[in-house]
């Protein structure tokens, strides 16, 4: 009875609410909205992977990079990511696949598949990156970063094809942009470094998304260059 109490009380509460807002237009619907009385729209997973052991490998064949050790941060951010939202139950470590990549370096390389086989991997995620900018005007302290990503998915058993998704093309296209930033003080290596790997973590968080269901306006934002609002 104490609940249905509450309920009605609640129910009334809101009735008044929108009684003296009507005519409110956008500023309305921006508070139902934010309130959580409106839902949120989603998007749905585009690939769900293996609920095995699960490899990230991160290619930079054009040199796009600033500094090597922005792979490292990427793959670890990727993982980190897949894990807290239960897209993969186990990641390999980077040092794994670093290791299985030192070996192999003076040899004929290893192809994507047999990396993960090495690792004992049940799937790859296979991220190329096609371009990584930090701006045109980064060496004056002006900071307008954008990268783009191809993604695939790989399976590690011997078959002639080991591609699972996508299933053609050169893989899943996609971009992010890093909201602009300006420093005082020109060819600032502190300043250059922070911007990056802010950078890296937001293409990770982006090729995250391709594996767990998310909401869409988090998704635009890092396309578009604006700061994602708290999922809850």
């Amino acid at each position: 009875m104490y609940k249905n109490v509450c309920c009605r009380i609640a129910t009334a509460a809101l009735g008044l609410t929108l009684l003296a807002c009507a005519g409110c237009g956008p500023q309305m619907g921006a508070m139902l909205y934010h309130s959580g009385l409106i839902p949120r729209n989603k998007t749905q997973a585009q690939f769900e992977l293996s609920q095995g052991k699960v490899a990230i490998l991160i290619d930079d064949p054009y040199g796009s990079l600033p500094r090597s050790d922005l792979a490292t941060r990427l793959h670890q951010t990727l993982a980190g990511e897949l894990t807290r939202h239960e897209a993969a139950v186990s990641v390999v470590p980077v040092g794994q696949i670093a290791r299985v990549e030192s070996q192999a370096r003076g040899s004929q390389p290893l192809s994507v598949r047999a990396v993960g086989e090495q690792v004992e991997a049940d799937q790859v995620v296979h991220v190329t990156i096609v371009s990584y900018s930090l701006g045109e005007q980064a060496e004056h302290g002006l900071y307008k970063g954008q990268a783009k990503a191809i993604v695939k998915v790989c399976s590690t058993e011997r078959r002639p094809d080991v591609r699972l998704w996508p299933k053609s093309g050169d893989g899943y296209v996609l971009e992010v942009r890093q909201p602009g930033h300006q420093v005082e003080q020109w060819g600032s290596a502190d300043a250059s470094e922070a911007y990056g790997e802010a950078m890296a973590d937001r293409l990770a968080q982006r090729i995250a998304m391709l594996f767990y269901e998310h909401l869409t306006e988090t998704q635009t934002a890092l396309t578009t260059g604006r700061t994602p609002e708290p999922a809850e």
